[in-house]
Order: structure tokens, then C-alpha cells, then sequence
């Protein structure tokens, strides 16, 4: 198990690493096309959609190294009065939600890859699949460390080791 962790940690930091890439590399597109309006009355308006897939790229690829550090924001003011039992009840609960929230997303995700076909961009003209990618990379990285939460969560529910590690 500590290989697949290993294994699994090791993709999570690349897929950051790429959120770092695009986020950097969105934000000097957006500083040239500024630049370039603004001081020489040039405007690029292929910079918009490929800015708006970067950040997406910058999002999914960002939201997995979120839940692999367990920095997702979390309410827990109600949860923190209850007893330890009924926390991991709650725990298992929202672990299994998550679970199958992330499943509904990507089964929709699939449903729309096939409906977008050959379909490119109007203006930039690229394909509109790039942007599933990185939906498919992200909410699929991110339901495997959802799957092991809940995994973790049922152990402590049913008073077998591991549950409450971390």
C-alpha cells in the first residue's frame, strides 16, 4: 500500500507542478495581450480562450493536490460537537458523498467528451477536447484519494485499524 501512496503522491505533485505551468504561463499571456493594447492598440483575441484553458488546467490539476493534502475547506463547527462514534458515522457518510459526486461527474464528463466530436474553438481553434482532459485528469485523480478516504472512513466506522490515520 505504501507503494501505491508512493505511486499515487508522486502523479499528484506532477499534475501540481502543471497547474503551477499553466497558471504562470496564463497569467504572461494576459500581460502581453495588456501590454499590447494598451501601449500599441493591438488586441489578440485568441489570448481569451487560450487563457480561459489554462485556468482550467490550472484548476482541476490544482484541485487533486488539494485533497491529497486534505486542504479542502471543511465546516466543521456541528461535526466537533458530536461524539467520536457518530464523527466517523458523519466522516464515512460525506467520504462516500464525495465518492459519488466525483462518479456522477465523470460519467456526465463523459457524456459531454463524446457530444463535443471533432468541435474546435472559434477562435483559437483548438480542440474542445483539451478541455475535458484536464476535467478527466483532475476529478479522476482526485475520486482515487476520495475512494481511499472512504475506505479509511468505513475502517474506523467498523473498529478496524487505519481509520483514523492520516
Amino acid at each position: 500500500m505504501k507503494t501505491l501512496k508512493k505511486i499515487y503522491d508522486g502523479i499528484v505533485e506532477v499534475e501540481g507542478w502543471i497547474a503551477v505551468v499553466a497558471l504562470v504561463a496564463a497569467i504572461v499571456l494576459n500581460a502581453y495581450e495588456i501590454l499590447q493594447r494598451n501601449l500599441w492598440g493591438n488586441s489578440f483575441i485568441w489570448i481569451q480562450e487560450i487563457s480561459v484553458l489554462l485556468m482550467l488546467w490550472f484548476a482541476m490539476l490544482g484541485l487533486p493536490k488539494v485533497a491529497n493534502d486534505n486542504a479542502d475547506i471543511c465546516l466543521d463547527l456541528f461535526i466537533n460537537k458530536l461524539p467520536p462514534s457518530a464523527r466517523k458515522i458523519v466522516g464515512l457518510f460525506v467520504a462516500a458523498m464525495l465518492v459519488f459526486m466525483n462518479y456522477i461527474l465523470l460519467v456526465n464528463l463523459y457524456k459531454l467528451y463524446l457530444s463535443q466530436g471533432n468541435n474546435v474553438t472559434i477562435v483559437a481553434r483548438y480542440p474542445l477536447k483539451f478541455r475535458s482532459y484536464a476535467l478527466f485528469i483532475g476529478i479522476g485523480t482526485t475520486e482515487i484519494k476520495y475512494i481511499a478516504n472512504t475506505v479509511k472512513a468505513a475502517l474506523a466506522v467498523f473498529g478496524k485499524k487505519g481509520g483514523d490515520e492520516k
